[in-house]
């Protein structure tokens, strides 16, 4: 399972790298502003999140139930 996976894991991970990029380089100016910083790196950090987990269900790396019981044990 791991030789099945890694691969499909390492494309989730490419995937949310170049989606993060792409937003700090369309808002990067937001992370200098005092009254927004904290707030854009929540949402980066949320929004890495959810595209990781997007891509890896989408490829099949993980499966819907696996991903819900992983959040549920936090």
């Amino acid at each position: 399972r791991l030789r099945r996976t890694t691969p499909l894991l390492l494309v989730a991970s490419a995937g949310m790298g170049v989606t993060l990029w792409a937003v700090v380089q369309i808002a990067g100016d937001w992370f200098a502003l005092p009254g927004l910083r904290y707030a854009a790196l929540a949402g980066l950090v949320i929004g890495g999140a959810l595209v990781y987990a997007l891509i890896a269900v989408a490829t099949g790396a993980v499966t819907k139930a696996s991903l819900r019981q992983a959040v549920k044990r936090g």
